[in-house]
């Protein structure tokens, strides 16, 4: 960008214009994880893919038939989420260039998302209901197609204060390894769910109602609030709470582990200290005298000897003196 442009009350443009949508109106984009190909989904209802090497288009794909909303690519690239203001929802096949999967709501879809590991995952939050997991399997009757398998609906709504309206519905992502799923609310919460159990771990409340919590490939979840500011919590702390509270009921077990041996061995030693006691008072009362144990092995004994008296020198010198 030219220096002048960054004035705040300038025009923001970039400084050479590479393309143009010449097909539609594009209302959204999105990149593939390798940043090869660029999603724009159109007003018509179109969906353009953009080969960002050659910067020209791909392909494109036709199954909405009004604005599209939004996109969601899945982790290797092949399979493209799409949802329109037409009340439908549609997985198309990158490489063959159709719709693989397509169902239709009750009303229009506000955020979707593939699972990043798992391709036939989808989260699907409709603006007025209970966000729906949906899985899809390969139908064995036709070939390149899916069928759904199973559908859950995650109780969001239930958690909803009274007299709150709850008509703009949660938004939704997964984390980066797809173990949790985080709706945002309109009255202002971030809940965590269990990918695997659909169950809500912790719910988070914000001060300022959310819009949208796209999740980073990191460990930082990105939110959108009502106000100009964005903002970021960390999602580690949220999405280990359970292996926090594993590690210390590990760590307080631990803890009562240690504390019931320590107790034990001190009641041993004073149960032989008091032992000791009353013997050294017993033997105290007896007049005997208390030995160390070991103490009179370790000297070694002496014989006592009789010392022999002078007197029997004296008295034979005084016998020889008399004589002479």
């Amino acid at each position: 960008m030219q220096t002048p442009l960054l004035d705040p009350f300038g025009t923001k443009i970039p400084d050479v214009i590479e393309h143009t949508l010449e097909e539609g109106i594009a209302l959204t984009s999105k990149f593939n994880r390798k940043g090869s190909l660029l999603a724009t989904g159109c007003s018509d209802g179109k969906v353009v893919l953009w080969d960002f090497d050659t910067k020209s288009p791909a392909t494109s794909l036709d199954k909405h038939t009004m604005a599209v909303l939004g996109l969601s690519w899945s982790r290797n690239g092949r399979k493209l989420l799409t949802w329109a203001a037409d009340q439908t929802v549609v997985v198309f096949d990158v490489k063959k260039g159709k719709a693989c999967f397509r169902k239709s709501l009750s009303c229009v879809a506000k955020a979707c998302a593939i699972h990043p590991r798992n391709e036939h995952m989808l989260l699907v939050c409709p603006a007025a209901l209970d966000p729906l997991l949906i899985t899809i399997k390969p139908d064995p009757g036709n070939e390149g197609m899916c069928i759904q398998e199973s559908e859950h609906v995650i109780p969001i709504m239930a958690s909803a204060p009274e007299g709150v309206q709850t008509h703009l519905g949660p938004t939704a992502c997964f984390s980066r390894r797809g173990e949790r799923m985080y709706f945002g609310t309109s009255w202002g919460t971030v809940d965590v769910y269990d990918t695997a159990t659909r169950t809500r771990i912790q719910s988070v409340q914000l001060q300022l109602q959310r819009n949208e919590e796209p999740f980073a490939p990191g460990e930082e979840l990105l939110y959108l609030p009502s106000d100009p500011i964005v903002d970021t919590i960390s999602a580690q702390e949220k999405a280990d709470i359970e292996r926090q509270q594993k590690e210390e009921e590990r760590i307080a077990s631990m803890y009562e582990r240690r504390l019931k041996e320590v107790t034990a061995l001190r009641g041993k030693l004073q149960h032989h200290a008091g032992r000791r006691q009353q013997l050294l008072r017993k033997k105290k009362k007896s007049g005997k005298r208390v030995k160390k144990k070991g103490a009179s092995d370790a000297q070694p004994k002496t014989k006592k000897t009789k010392a022999t008296t002078p007197t029997a020198a004296p008295a034979a010198e005084a016998s020889t003196a008399t004589t002479q």
